[in-house]
């Protein structure tokens, strides 16, 4: 990047009568009318600073390859590859629903990566040749279109570490018994400050530094009455399990790189009761980064 500060000053002498981004997913200056980040897969949404426009500039990468389509038969990429088009779509689903809830954060665009195939890169909409859609667009259009509704409003209940560091008790030995469990004995496990995760892995708070292939945490929380809405926000880098008050409520695989938000149905959300619950969580690295991180939401829109 060639001189930022002082060719976005020209740029808007120019033409004041634009938006200018000074850069798309490279080094902010803090300049300009945008304030624009990347982020495979994604979604992501940049801190705000109170003065620019917050965009994500690309997202997505959800590759699949399409026999008989390709430019490459053999070699193809993606940022995330899948075998059918079952498993893109359940990507792409979630992905879009965590895009809406980021529209609360202040997220004003957003740009998919990217509509067609190219070359060997195999994470378009459609194929190379423009022959097979392979986002649909009768399951896809209501996911586009819910962005355009009012933006869901998101309310803490149990703080994650993403601001400020919150206490659990943890264990890197396999616990015996029901570890999960409301009861269960967890005095002799260490108390620590999240999140959990190796030191070189790139996010922004890790509070307890674990390398080993397991981690198993809990923590206990009150509630003066059970919100409506509940959910998860949780940022899992791989397979996670999360209990409360003893009964699983979700489990996750693979990874994700953004605290997202994991719904809760009603049948889940009744087994929180007023007064003291519990919370635990199984997480285990398979390969690349680790971390775990988890707190309660609760999701309102307005209509």
């Amino acid at each position: 990047q060639y001189d930022t500060s002082r060719i976005v000053d020209l740029t808007k002498k120019l033409d004041p009568t634009r938006l200018v981004n000074s850069a798309s997913g490279w080094t902010d200056r803090g300049v300009g009318d945008v304030y624009d980040i990347h982020r495979y897969p994604g979604p992501a949404v940049p801190p705000a600073d109170g003065e620019r426009a917050l965009v994500l500039g690309e997202f997505g990468g959800l590759g699949l390859p399409v026999e008989d389509h390709l430019w490459w038969d053999k070699r193809n990429w993606a940022y995330r590859t899948y075998t059918s088009e079952d498993e893109l779509r359940g990507h792409y689903e979630r992905m879009f629903f965590q895009l809406n809830f980021m529209r609360g954060s202040g997220l004003c665009a957003a740009i998919y990566t990217q509509t067609t195939d190219v070359e060997g890169e195999v994470n378009g909409l459609m194929t190379y040749d423009r022959s097979v859609l392979k986002v649909k667009p009768e399951w896809a259009r209501p996911l586009h279109e819910a962005l355009n509704g009012p933006a869901p409003v998101v309310v803490t209940v149990l703080p994650t570490s993403e601001r400020e560091r919150q206490s659990w008790r943890v264990t890197t030995e396999k616990p015996e018994g029901y570890w999960f469990s409301s009861g269960f004995d967890d005095s002799e496990w260490t108390v620590a400050e999240g999140g959990f995760g190796a030191s070189g892995t790139p996010v922004p708070n890790v509070g307890f530094v674990w390398t080993t292939a397991d981690i198993w945490i809990r923590r206990e929380f009150e509630l003066a009455s059970v919100p409506e809405g509940l959910a998860l926000r949780i940022w899992h880098d791989e397979d996670a399990e999360v209990f409360v008050n003893g009964v699983m409520v979700a489990s996750f695989s693979q990874w994700v790189d953004e605290y997202v938000i994991f719904p809760l149905d009603v049948g889940k959300r009744s087994l929180f009761k007023t007064g003291t619950n519990s919370i635990a969580v199984h997480c285990r690295q398979t390969s690349g980064g680790q971390f775990i991180d988890v707190g309660l939401v609760t999701v309102v829109v307005r209509r």
